[in-house]
C-alpha cells in the first residue's frame, strides 16, 4: 500500500522532456491503463489517438497561446477522447483515463502533463475542441478532454510534501 501513496505523492507535471524516446512497450503499458480505467456503469466508452510524429506534436504544441508548448519536445502525445453517443458522464470518465495514465506514466519512470482541450481557445480564437477534431479527424460524437504530454525526463521533481497539506481545506461531517 505504500508504493501506492508514495506514487500520489511522487506524481508531477513535467514540461521539459529529453531527446531519448520513449519505449514502445511503455507506451502500451501507459494505454493499457487508460483504456481500461474504471467508467460510468463500466460502458467503456474512452478512445485514445497515440501521436507520435514529430510535425503533428508541433502542430497542437502552435494551437493555443499557451499550455501546449510542452508537445514539441515531447515523445509522445495521448489523446482521450469519450463516446458521447454511449454516456453523459463523458468529463468523468475521461479524467479519470487520463489521471490513470498520469500515475501510469510516472511508475514506468516517464514524465506527463495534462493539456486541457475542453473550453479553450485556440491561437486564433476559435474552439480548441473543434479544430483538435478537424485535425485529427475526430468523430463529433466523440469528444476530446485532454492530452497528455509524455516524455522522458532529465531529473526528478522533488515529491509533495505532508508538511505543505493544508489541513483547513479539510471539513469533517459539514463545511
Amino acid at each position: 500500500m505504500n508504493l501506492v501513496l508514495d506514487l500520489f505523492r511522487k506524481r508531477r507535471s513535467y514540461r521539459k522532456y529529453s531527446e531519448k524516446p520513449i519505449d514502445e512497450a511503455v507506451l502500451k503499458q501507459i494505454m493499457e491503463v487508460g483504456i481500461t480505467s474504471p467508467t460510468g456503469d463500466n460502458f467503456k466508452t474512452v478512445e485514445l489517438i497515440l501521436i507520435k510524429e514529430k510535425a503533428m506534436l508541433n502542430e497542437i504544441a502552435n494551437m493555443r497561446k499557451a499550455g501546449t508548448k510542452m508537445l514539441s519536445n515531447a515523445g509522445a502525445a495521448i489523446v482521450v477522447l469519450v463516446n458521447t453517443k454511449k454516456t453523459d458522464l463523458w468529463i468523468e470518465d475521461g479524467a479519470i483515463s487520463a489521471s490513470y495514465m498520469h500515475l501510469a506514466a510516472d511508475a514506468l519512470g516517464i514524465g506527463s502533463c495534462w493539456i486541457q482541450v475542453r473550453a479553450r481557445d485556440t491561437a486564433s480564437g476559435g474552439e480548441f475542441e473543434e479544430e483538435l477534431k478537424e485535425k485529427l479527424g475526430i468523430p463529433k460524437y466523440m469528444k476530446p478532454l485532454c492530452v497528455l504530454s509524455l516524455g522522458n525526463v532529465n531529473c526528478q521533481l522533488s515529491a509533495h510534501s505532508t508538511e505543505d497539506i493544508n489541513w483547513d481545506k479539510i471539513h469533517f461531517e459539514k463545511y
